[in-house]
């Protein structure tokens, strides 16, 4: 099927198809692969967070995808998809956990401190504290390090055995 590259507004191809003319199917696999295209580019450091990725799709691009669609991949994943990398309002950095459809502005987060265990971390409910919320979504490079790298485990090169940077 040739038509998760058309796009609802006609801009697409390999035939310029509009909304009416493609199958529902069409308009889910649409929106997904430009999702995901922008959260997995060829070049990764062009690669958006997935809260940049649906602030783009929505901002600038809604036109190319039927609305329905596109509202439900939002209400589905979430305005903060899971392992969206947060800074909270008190300054503190957390992990999107799960989406909140009815709230999605207040997501269950995992807050990082460098100085309690992993297995220990405090999950927020955003929801039950209405003096947090989020003041802006991160990619992994904007951390300081120090704060939050005790969350990401060292990969081990399957080869050697070792851990590799």
């Amino acid at each position: 099927m040739a038509q998760h590259h058309e796009a609802a507004d006609g801009s697409g191809f390999p035939h310029g198809h509009a909304a009416e003319a493609l199958t529902p199917a069409a308009h889910v696999l649409a929106l997904i692969n430009r999702y995901d295209r922008l959260c997995n580019p060829h070049h990764p450091a062009k690669a958006l967070t997935p809260h940049e990725a649906l602030a783009l799709l929505f901002a600038r691009h809604k036109a190319q995808f039927e609305a329905r669609t596109l509202a439900a991949f939002i209400r589905m994943v979430g305005v903060y998809p899971p392992g969206t990398i947060v800074q909270l309002s008190d300054g503190r950095y957390a992990t999107v956990q799960a989406v909140n459809a009815s709230r999605p502005l207040k997501p269950r987060v995992l807050v990082h401190d460098p100085t309690v265990p992993r297995s220990e971390a405090l999950l927020l409910d955003l929801q039950a504290q209405p003096q947090l919320s989020i003041q802006r979504s991160l990619r992994p490079d904007q951390l300081p390090r120090a704060r939050y790298c005790y969350f990401f485990e060292r990969a081990l090169d399957a080869q050697a055995g070792e851990e590799r940077p």
